[in-house]
């Protein structure tokens, strides 16, 4: 079985959901999520159980998938202002990369 990526997700202001990664580039992620948050609203998201501080994003899309629990995908584009925050995406990136890779040697 594979094991996935989850993500600790908060919403407008005080809201909390999680979702797993199901594809991710250097502009941004595809998530399986909980909850249905609305596009365009602005997130703070980060790998479940890691000390990397949360990364900021906005919902691009949000689509029904038939999966349960997680019923929704979210579409989100990184928003990233300044060297420290491009430098955090990259590992962000590399994080979950490295997982999936990891991944796929299990199957």
């Amino acid at each position: 079985m594979m094991k996935k990526v989850y993500l600790n997700i908060s919403y407008l202001r005080n809201k909390i959901t999680q979702g797993y990664a199901l594809d991710i580039s250097r502009s941004g992620i595809g998530i399986a999520c909980l909850k249905r948050i609305r596009s365009n609203s602005l997130l703070k998201f980060s790998i479940e159980k890691s000390r990397l501080l949360p990364l900021k994003g906005r919902v691009v899309s949000v689509a029904k998938r038939k999966l349960k629990p997680y019923i929704y995908r979210i579409g989100i584009k990184f928003v990233v202002s300044g060297q420290e925050q491009k430098r955090l995406l990259a590992r962000f990136i590399r994080r979950i990369e490295k997982r999936k890779r990891a991944r796929l040697f299990l199957i």
